[in-house]
């Protein structure tokens, strides 16, 4: 990817156009979180090249964009923020 735009916007028409990944990372169930939770460390890793550009839109762009129904958004914006973050050290670490 050549900027941060081109990855989000990849990560948001994957979950618009893949009902697969619309319900794998969104699923009406107890798991929602824990999913949600899962995506935010996945886009934090990917993330990690763009750090300096920050996150902060990604939690309506990704999250309420994709799961705001009648039970309401499974995490909120501060604990996605902290998942990105650790997705983000997760690939800081794994890259010498």
């Amino acid at each position: 990817m050549n900027s941060r735009e081109d990855y989000i916007g990849a990560i948001e028409s994957a979950l618009a156009q893949n009902s697969y990944a619309q319900q794998f990372y969104f699923p009406p169930t107890s798991e929602r979180e824990k999913m949600n939770c899962r995506l935010a460390r996945e886009i934090g890793y990917g993330l990690e090249s763009w750090r300096a550009q920050g996150w902060g839109d990604l939690y309506s762009r990704i999250i309420v964009r994709n799961s705001l129904d009648s039970i309401g958004v499974a995490i909120d914006s501060a604990n996605f923020g902290a998942h990105i973050q650790l997705g983000m050290r997760m690939a800081q670490e794994s890259c010498p």
